[in-house]
């Protein structure tokens, strides 16, 4: 399976539909995902060792625990306007996919946090990995 497959499966449109309940703009699932994007979430799903099956139980078998997860880091991380003057779209069909990479990573994996931030090329990694750690503890704690 394919990751465009995974992110029209059932399921994955089940857990788009949960998200949507929730977050504050519904996501797109319409206009189309530049291959450079679906390339880069590919990568990124090696570079963690984290296979679409993987995924697959935890939006089935954690959903609300990764919902939450991707709810706190939305509201952690996401800038609006400023010097920048960022304007956010709505976030499209795989949204999800990298939130959910670093829960996985975090909940089953957190060793491999770091060098995985770094594969994929986050700046000041080991300061990334520590407040998704701490994110991670007030939300599973």
């Amino acid at each position: 399976m394919t990751l465009n497959d995974f992110m029209h499966t059932e399921s994955y449109e089940e857990y788009l539909d949960a998200l949507d309940r929730v977050l504050p703009e519904k996501i797109d699932r319409v206009t189309p995902i530049h291959d450079f994007i679906i390339e880069v979430d590919n990568e990124s799903l090696q570079q963690a060792k984290v296979s679409l099956d993987a995924l697959d139980e935890l939006i089935k078998n954690d959903r609300d625990k990764t919902i939450n997860w991707i709810v706190k880091k939305n509201d952690a991380y996401l800038e609006s306007g400023g010097e920048d003057n960022i304007v956010n779209n709505a976030p499209q069909i795989n949204f999800p996919i990298g939130h959910l990479i670093e829960y996985y990573l975090l909940a089953y994996h957190p060793d491999g946090l770091v060098a995985y931030i770094k594969a994929i090329g986050i700046p000041g990694a080991k300061k990334y990995a520590k407040e998704l750690n701490e994110l991670y503890a007030r939300i599973s704690g």
